[in-house]
């Protein structure tokens, strides 16, 4: 039964109604939520630049569609896929994005959807996108997976590495924050 999926496109799909509708389909807070995080830690490879990498779950209980990204490694400076800055990830527009992503598209054009937005952006970087929590977690995460990385030889690598995280997170974090400090 793809009713769900149906009316949720009818609802992106047509203007007149988007606006009005929208929250009645997606969790629109959890969306916006999910662009800020994707922005600051500069995911190239997602809905917002690549069209991909993320799922729509249709909860049967509220009705309403969640936003899921995934395959996140080309994040915080690195990756395959270089954005539209030409600097993996830092220094391009808080409201840059690509317009054939409709979602974010026809959500950042209506105000109170972009100021709440751009709240979540300012506010994740003032309070969770922080360098020395995240070399914290890191080195959990080392000490925990890197003998197996190592003893499996997986996907070939043998070294479990922050390369430019921490860098990239100083980068983005002040970047992010100058934009709203010139405003």
């Amino acid at each position: 039964d793809f009713s769900d999926f149906e009316a949720f496109l009818e609802a992106v799909n047509d203007d007149r109604r988007f606006e009005q509708q929208i929250d009645d389909y997606l969790d629109v807070d959890a969306f916006l939520r999910a662009l800020a995080m994707g922005f600051l830690i500069g995911n190239s490879d997602d809905y917002r630049f690549n069209y991909n990498n993320y799922y729509l779950y249709f909860d049967v209980y509220t009705q309403k569609v969640t936003y899921i990204p995934f395959d996140l490694d080309s994040s915080l400076g690195f990756g395959k896929h270089i954005d539209m800055s030409g600097n993996y990830g830092i220094d391009y527009g808080l409201l840059q994005y690509s317009e054939q992503a409709i979602l974010v598209d026809k959500l950042l054009k209506i105000d109170r959807y972009k100021e709440i937005y751009l709240t979540y952006l300012k506010t994740f970087a003032e309070t969770l996108f922080d360098e020395t929590a995240f070399e914290a977690e890191y080195l959990q995460a080392k000490a925990l997976y890197e003998p197996v990385l190592i003893l499996d030889n997986h996907l070939g690598n043998q070294r479990f590495d922050l390369r430019n995280s921490i860098t990239y997170i100083e980068d983005k974090k002040n970047f992010v924050l100058a934009q709203f400090s010139s405003n």
